[in-house]
């Protein structure tokens, strides 16, 4: 049982890397000050929307790239 719980923590742990941004919003969390909390993740999830769009664009057009 205390390896099943270990591999589970080493999931989660690997599934959800704590960058700058995640640690400011459970700061924001823990102080319950939500609403700065949400905007910051919305403001990540934006970032990240940008960076796949920009992504796409630069290699719409090779279509011989494989991944």
């Amino acid at each position: 049982m205390e390896t099943y719980l270990q591999a589970i923590f080493l999931g989660v742990s690997l599934a959800a890397p704590l960058g700058p941004v995640t640690v400011l919003m459970l700061d924001k969390i823990l102080k319950k000050d939500l609403r700065s909390a949400y905007a910051m993740s919305f403001s990540a999830i934006a970032g990240d929307f940008i960076k796949i769009l920009f992504t796409w664009k630069n290699t719409a057009g090779n279509r011989d790239i494989y991944i």
